[in-house]
């Protein structure tokens, strides 16, 4: 617990340039005596700390001193800072304890001219617990267990050997060799609940193989689009397909664009809701006007 206090004492006073006795005491719930203790053991460890009498007095380490930053750049040390600062973006409260003593250590003022959040708009606690347990599973190599909804409308218990968070497109994936499948699979995380850590250890020699074979995965088949996207839903085309206009009219943009072809295909194209129209391939024009048909049958 000293030493903990100790360190703490190091990077306040990197960081507040000046604090007092009381300040200290109080902030780690001991005596005034004790904190000038811990003044003088710092000191013996060659930090060099030393105190100033009067109004504006106060504890202070030696202007000069700084833990060793000289071995980054400015630059380098902005982009650490920023570093932490998207993974407190994403949910990990811990990294604000993180972010200030590092700010402390390089001497700098950072300016926040940058914000990232991957967490979305309806960001909820379950969601950062879940979150929380697979990061933890992952560092310390454990198995862990979770329900998935497949594409099926199934909810299946899977055990994987987790191996990394991926944000890809607009949603976090976690990368794993799964144990029910024998092959690594990407899971959706919103389509997870329950994730559980078990006492089994991970395999990782699994990681290594994927690892060499990155160079043969999986090529996603394309297909070549032609779409028609009215204009009363302009925004769709920023979101989506801003580089692929190759016409425009008074009321809609012509847009070619290859997309992957897989099973949540239907379910894009249906989230143009009455703005979107088909042009080619002929056979998913016809296909997608059977979903639509389909659809309608039911009302």
């Amino acid at each position: 617990m000293k030493t903990e206090r100790l360190l703490e004492i190091i990077f306040i006073l990197l960081e507040k340039k000046v604090v007092t006795a009381k300040e200290l005491a109080d902030r780690f719930q001991v005596s005034q005596r004790t904190i000038y203790r811990d003044l003088i053991a710092l000191s013996a460890s060659g930090i060099p700390v030393y105190t100033e009498q009067g109004r504006n007095g106060g504890i202070h380490l030696i202007e000069e001193y700084a833990l060793n930053k000289t071995l980054l750049t400015d630059t380098e040390q902005s982009q650490i800072v920023m570093a932490l600062q998207s993974m407190r973006a994403i949910g990990q409260d811990d990294m604000s304890t993180s972010l200030s003593k590092v700010k402390g250590i390089f001497q700098r003022d950072f300016d926040d001219w940058i914000e990232i959040d991957f967490s979305g708009w309806s960001y909820s606690n379950i969601e950062q617990q879940m979150f929380q347990i697979i990061k933890e599973s992952i560092l310390h190599a454990q198995v862990l267990e979770f329900e998935y909804s497949s594409l099926k409308g199934e909810t299946i218990t899977r055990e994987v050997e987790p191996y990394k968070l991926v944000f890809k497109g607009r949603n976090w994936y976690l990368s794993a060799f799964c144990l029910h499948k024998k092959e690594f699979r990407f899971f959706k995380l919103i389509r997870m609940r329950n994730p559980r850590i078990k006492q089994e250890k991970v395999d990782r020699t699994h990681f290594v193989i994927y690892e060499n074979k990155k160079t043969e995965e999986y090529s996603p088949k394309m297909i070549k689009t032609r779409l028609k996207i009215d204009r009363k839903i302009f925004y769709r085309i920023l979101d989506d397909f801003r580089d692929d206009i190759v016409e425009e009219t008074e009321d809609a943009f012509i847009v070619e664009k290859e997309i992957e072809d897989n099973r949540e295909l239907m379910l894009y194209l249906l989230s143009f809701a009455d703005g979107l129209t088909i042009l080619e391939p002929e056979w998913l024009r016809a296909d997608y006007t059977a979903l639509l048909r389909n659809m309608l049958n039911r009302y």
